[in-house]
C-alpha cells in the first residue's frame, strides 16, 4: 500500500519515526474463523476501545465503558 504510493519511509508499518493510524478493538466473545471478516464486518462502534491518528491516542473508551470517553 504505502510503498505503492511513495509514501512507504512515512507510513506502511508500525515502526518508531513513521506516522500511523490505527484502533484498538475488544477481542470477540467467542472464537473466531476468519479475524479479517471480523475486523471488518463484526465489530461496532462499542467494540472499538481506543483510536490513535499519527501514533497519538485521540479517543479512548468509546462504549463508555471504565475509561470514560476523552476526546482530545
Amino acid at each position: 500500500g504505502a510503498d505503492a504510493l511513495g509514501l512507504g519511509k512515512e507510513y506502511g508499518c508500525l515502526a518508531v519515526g513513521k506516522r500511523s493510524d490505527f484502533q484498538i478493538v475488544r477481542a470477540p466473545a467467542a472464537p473466531c474463523r476468519d479475524l479479517y471478516e471480523y475486523l471488518v464486518s463484526g465489530i461496532s462502534l462499542a467494540d472499538i476501545r481506543q483510536i490513535y491518528r499519527d501514533g497519538r491516542a485521540c479517543l479512548s473508551g468509546l462504549d463508555g465503558g471504565e475509561d470514560g470517553d476523552s476526546r482530545s
